[in-house]
């Protein structure tokens, strides 16, 4: 049994793909011109990678996957650089207000260009699903903060979204 537990650990330390994505959400209005972000992926890797980007449908039951376009389709990236991915989420017209999502997904793939020789390997690829929201209508966030407090040990409390649409949240304090 050690010896098991001892080669997945060693497999584990050598075969990391790292998948940094920046930013990681997107909730934007999609009815207008506004539905457009780029996502930055960064390759903190020693070796080129290589993935494929596709759209999915969310689980949710209110689908924005068909509306989106996105480039590249594929994506090889040096060791040390950025990559982009455009995304661009147009509502069609007469389209119900409310929230939309889908999945953006990111899937590391073989680059058979770094392929050194035939022997047989086990590789693990990293595979990011995100979950993308957008929303038509003039759709604001409707928060509660409760049990706000600042005091010399810090600042704690709690922020409920109690809205229609889900938001990212930057808390300031001067």
């Amino acid at each position: 049994m050690k010896k098991i537990i001892t080669l997945f650990l060693l497999m584990s330390l050598t075969c990391f793909g790292y998948i940094s994505v920046d930013p990681v959400t997107f909730d934007k209005r999609i009815d207008n011109e506004d539905g457009t972000q780029t996502f930055y992926l960064s390759n903190i890797t020693k070796n080129k990678l290589a993935y494929r980007i596709y759209v999915e449908p969310a689980d949710n039951g209110n689908d924005m996957s068909k509306w989106i376009d996105f480039y590249p389709r594929s994506l090889k990236i040096d060791t040390g650089e950025i990559g982009e991915i455009r995304v661009q989420i147009e509502a069609p017209k007469g389209t119900k207000e409310g929230e939309y999502t889908a999945n953006l997904v990111i899937k590391e793939i073989e680059d058979v260009s770094q392929r050194k020789d035939k022997k047989s390997a086990v590789k693990i690829y990293t595979e990011l699903k995100m979950e993308i929201a957008g929303y038509v209508g003039d759709k604001n966030p409707d928060f509660i903060i409760k049990d706000f407090k600042i005091n010399k040990n810090g600042i704690s409390g709690t922020i409920e979204n109690i809205g229609d649409i889900r938001r990212s949240v930057e808390l300031y304090l001067s």
